[in-house]
């Protein structure tokens, strides 16, 4: 049996800890970087809904539930005309509805255009912090399960940061590369990156060989130094 001595006495083991340690640096480089972008995404959906809203005024009445029909797919288990959703429209409060400002539907459209594949993960936002909180929209770009409770970018892993940049279009300007948009794509940096969080935490045996760690190494810092902006990005 590995006792913790062996991370520090085992060649291989040892980089895997040092695999860990640049996961998490790579996620504290992307942190900032992400959370600005969110804060551009939040203002362009915004100004976009505002404009087009006869007395604009950003809403905190609506929750998430209220503005998603029922059932929608992957949220709802309502079976039937005469059906019960039990899971999101489970309460007199949460049943859909228009938004009084009519302003939280049409953020939600925005929300799902910007969406590289259309469906967004709405389980993890909670709209009626969307007009104060950009990161509640970011987290409609994160993947489906693990994410609702993270209120801030600091509380979310490598893995949440890259989904955002993969699935919202936003980010397809943002990088010197094309974001691959399917599995028959080669992988771009973010994908590998992305690979690199999943490879490294679910290692059952905690081992790298050099040359796995020297790859992990290169390809984060590819990412890192991106030209188009993330070289530029000092904080």
């Amino acid at each position: 049996m590995a006792s913790l001595a062996d991370v520090f006495t085992e060649k291989e083991r040892t980089n895997w800890l040092k695999a860990w340690l640049a996961v998490d640096i790579a996620k504290s480089g992307l942190e900032q970087f992400a959370e600005n972008e969110a804060k551009a995404v939040h203002t362009n959906i915004y100004k976009n809904v505002l404009s087009s809203v006869p007395a604009p005024a950003a809403c905190n009445l609506c929750n998430t539930a209220n503005l998603l029909q029922c059932p929608t797919q992957g949220i709802c288990n309502k079976r039937g005309v005469k059906g019960s959703c039990k899971v999101m429209h489970n309460t007199s409060a949460n049943q859909p509805r228009p938004c009084p400002n009519n302003v939280c539907n049409k953020v939600l459209n925005e929300i799902e255009k910007q969406h590289k594949y259309a469906i967004p993960s709405w389980k993890n936002t909670t709209a009626t912090q969307w007009a104060s909180t950009p990161w509640q929209i970011a987290k409609a770009y994160l993947p489906p399960d693990g994410y609702s409770g993270k209120s801030s970018i600091q509380d979310t892993d490598l893995n949440g940061i890259i989904s955002f940049m993969r699935n919202c279009k936003h980010f397809d300007t943002k990088f010197s590369f094309p974001i691959a948009a399917g599995k028959n794509s080669p992988p771009c940096l973010l994908t590998k990156a992305r690979d690199i969080g999943r490879i490294v935490r679910h290692s059952s045996q905690c081992k790298l060989t050099d040359a796995d760690l020297q790859d992990i190494f290169t390809t984060l810092t590819n990412l890192l130094s991106d030209p188009t902006c993330l070289a530029q990005d000092v904080a």
